[in-house]
């Protein structure tokens, strides 16, 4: 009997792993937060807005092996790997992201696809030791964000919202 049980332990170990492009990893510190305006300062996430940026009206894309991929399951809390939220203490929207986990060289693509057809780019570098931890992360190939800046991975975007024709 006790053999059986090191042998279920031990290949409930073996059959765990950490590594690679496994997006179901059990942890990783990659999400990004995101607070969108437009150029007056409104707060562009606020369903309030006449150009509210939605989960209804926005989609993310992966690029896996060279190839954008829309990004959907409905299994998950959030099946677009994105939702918006209300802070309580401030009163904005904020967009938390999970960023694609197919990584080349380290970095990863995501596209974010809005209303208005325009798209936006999200580019980040991680480090793997037994989790992804993200370093840097770029906005439409502007560096916004590095593992060395003081605070939290927010990121402030200005975007001029207009509705598709």
């Amino acid at each position: 009997m006790k053999l059986l049980y090191i042998c279920t332990v031990l290949f409930s170990f073996l059959g765990c792993s950490l590594s690679g492009n496994n997006p179901s990893a059990i942890d990783d510190d990659t999400r990004i937060h995101f607070s969108f305006v437009d150029q007056e300062g409104n707060d562009l996430l606020n369903p309030d807005h006449p150009h509210a940026i939605t989960e209804h009206n926005t989609d993310l894309y992966y690029l896996v092996k060279n190839e954008k991929q829309k990004v959907f399951e409905k299994n998950l809390d959030h099946p677009k790997h994105f939702h918006i939220w209300k802070s309580d203490e401030t009163g904005f929207y904020y967009m938390t992201l999970f960023p694609n986990h197919n990584f080349t060289n380290n970095t990863s693509l995501t596209y974010i696809e809005f209303a208005d057809s325009s798209t936006d780019t999200v580019k980040i570098e991680v480090e793997e030791e037994n989790i992804w931890v993200c370093t840097k992360v770029w906005f439409n190939q502007q560096l916004k964000w590095s593992i060395e800046d003081d605070g939290y991975r927010l990121l402030t975007i200005t975007k001029n919202m207009t509705p598709k024709d």
